[in-house]
């Protein structure tokens, strides 16, 4: 009998626990904004995080060492100490910031995914993954962010969704 009542709670925790982040859209058909142009190749990356002090939606790109220590300042504020901003090589490179915002709950995540150059523009790449509808989330108030770096433009920016495609 505790064989069999751990066999179903070990089933039923199969079937809840893996709808951690949602299945992400289908792009419509017609040709994709992530497609065009000349891929960018990441200076370097930063983990991704899920805490941090971006209460508000924040895109940035950010091409001197006073902004970004302010910036990573912010986004690591929860820390104490506040760790200090790594080094970047501002007359090479810029960084890109992307946070989705405080959200109510755990379970989701946010990640620049790429960079391209097209149209005189640098077209940056970002996802956001939410909790899967119906999934077990921690109720935890959380704080998803993203740092890259990027090689040093003064083409305008544009910030690009990007939504993966199902096979």
């Amino acid at each position: 009998m505790v064989k069999r009542a751990a066999f179903l709670w070990l089933a039923v925790a199969a079937a809840v626990i893996p709808s951690g982040c949602s299945d992400d859209e289908e792009a419509p058909p017609a040709a994709r904004v992530e497609d065009e142009g000349e891929p960018l190749e990441f200076l370097r990356t930063f983990p991704a995080s899920t805490s941090g002090g971006l209460r508000a939606e924040t895109k940035a790109v950010v091409k001197d060492a006073k902004g970004w220590e302010a910036l990573w300042a912010k986004a690591n504020e929860h820390l104490a100490p506040v760790p200090k901003a790594p080094a970047i090589d501002f007359a090479k490179g810029m960084a890109a910031v992307f946070a989705c915002g405080e959200r109510k709950t755990g379970g989701w995540s946010v990640e620049i995914v790429g960079a391209r150059k097209a149209g005189g523009k640098t077209r940056i790449l970002y996802a956001v993954r939410a909790p899967a509808e119906g999934a077990v989330a921690s109720q935890a108030v959380t704080m998803p962010w993203h740092a890259v770096v990027l090689p040093r433009s003064d083409d305008p920016v544009e910030w690009v969704e990007y939504r993966a495609r199902k096979n």
